[in-house]
C-alpha cells in the first residue's frame, strides 16, 4: 500500500517513510558538508604546495609546529673582514707578550719575534691591494672621462667634414665608421637558432672604438679638403686623441691586472695550508693551549681572537 498523506486536496509524496521536503533538506545538507570537505582539501593542498617551495628555495625542511614558516637563518661565509684578521693577529701578540717568558713555544715560527714580522707582512698586503685597487680606479675614471668625450667629437669631425665640401663618397664612408663607433647595427641581425648564442652586430667596446676611429682618420688623411680652423680637430690633434685612447685602455688593462695580482697574492698569503697567515694563528692557539691546558685563563685570552681566510 503506497505511503500518502492528504492535506486538503493536497497529497505530498513520501519515500520510505520520508517527505520530498526532508529529502531535500538532506542533501543540501550534505552539499554543504561535501563543499566544506572539498575546500579543506583544497587549503591542505596549497599549504603543502607553499612548503615544498619553500624548501625547494631554501634548501632546508620547515618546522611543523607553528601557524607561519620563518626562513632559515643565512651561514655567513666570514663574519670578519680582512683587516680584522690582522687586527686580531696583532691584539694577539700583545696577549703573548704579557705571558712574558712562560711561553716559549719550540716552533720558531710561532715565537713573538716570528709573529710580528708576521703580522707587518700581512698589512703590507693589505696596503698593496687597496693600492692597486686605488689605481685601478683612477685608470678607469681617466679613460671614462676619455670616452665620453668621443662621441661630441666625432658628431664634429663630421660636420667639420661636410663644412669643407667634401666628396658625398668620402661623407658616406666616414659616417659609416661613426655610426660603428656608436653601435649603430651596421648588417642586418640574424635570425638565431633555439640553443645557440646571439652574437651581437654592435662593436662598442674600448679597442674596438680605437679601430673604428682609426679608420675614420684614414678617410680624412685621404680626403685634400678636410682642414679645420680648430686647434682640436685638426689630424694632428685628432691622432693625439686616438693614442690618448689606447694609452688609457692599456692603463685600465694593467691596472686590472695588478690589482688581480695582488688579491692573489693576499689570499695565498692568508688561506696557505701550513704557512698561511689564518694557519699559523691556528697554531699559535694550540701551543697556548699545550702549554697552559685548555681550561686555563691563558688559552681563554687567546681563543677569543678569531681568525678566518679570505674568499674574495
Amino acid at each position: 500500500m503506497k505511503n500518502s498523506q492528504a492535506t486538503k486536496g493536497h497529497v505530498e509524496p513520501q519515500i520510505n517513510g520520508t517527505s520530498s521536503a526532508q529529502l531535500k533538506e538532506e542533501l543540501n545538507t550534505n552539499n554543504d558538508v561535501y563543499a566544506q570537505a572539498i575546500a579543506e582539501h583544497q587549503a591542505e593542498q596549497k599549504k603543502k604546495s607553499k612548503q615544498e617551495a619553500f624548501q625547494k628555495r631554501f634548501g632546508s625542511e620547515t618546522h611543523a609546529a607553528g601557524p607561519s614558516i620563518q626562513a632559515p637563518k643565512k651561514k655567513r661565509i666570514y663574519e670578519l673582514s680582512i683587516s680584522d684578521n690582522v687586527t686580531n693577529g696583532e691584539g694577539m701578540v700583545d696577549v703573548l707578550i704579557s705571558f712574558g717568558s712562560a711561553f716559549n713555544p719550540v716552533n720558531v715560527t710561532y715565537t713573538i719575534t716570528s709573529l710580528q714580522a708576521l703580522n707587518l707582512e700581512a698589512r703590507g698586503y693589505l696596503t698593496e691591494v687597496m693600492q692597486t685597487k686605488s689605481d685601478e680606479a683612477e685608470a678607469i675614471s681617466q679613460r671614462r672621462a676619455l670616452y665620453e668625450a668621443f662621441p661630441f667629437l666625432i658628431t664634429r669631425i663630421i660636420n667639420e667634414l661636410e663644412a669643407c665640401g667634401a666628396p658625398r663618397g668620402t661623407i658616406k664612408a666616414a659616417k659609416h665608421w661613426v655610426d660603428k663607433t656608436r653601435g649603430k647595427r651596421i648588417g642586418n641581425q640574424k635570425e638565431v637558432k633555439p640553443g645557440s648564442k646571439q652574437i651581437s652586430t654592435a662593436q662598442t667596446s674600448f679597442p674596438l672604438q680605437v679601430d673604428h676611429f682609426s679608420e675614420l682618420l684614414i678617410i680624412l688623411e685621404g680626403c685634400r679638403l678636410y682642414d679645420s680652423n680648430q686647434p682640436d680637430l685638426k689630424l694632428a690633434a685628432l691622432k693625439d686623441f686616438r693614442d690618448s685612447m689606447i694609452a688609457a685602455n692599456s692603463a685600465a688593462s694593467l691596472s686590472n691586472a695588478f690589482a688581480g695580482t695582488s688579491r692573489v697574492s693576499r689570499n695565498e698569503f692568508f688561506n696557505e695550508d701550513y704557512t698561511g697567515f689564518v694557519a699559523i694563528y691556528a697554531g699559535v692557539k694550540r701551543a697556548v693551549k699545550a702549554t697552559f691546558g685548555g681550561n686555563s685563563p691563558q688559552y681563554h685570552q687567546v681563543a677569543k681572537f678569531q681568525f678566518k681566510r679570505i674568499y674574495e
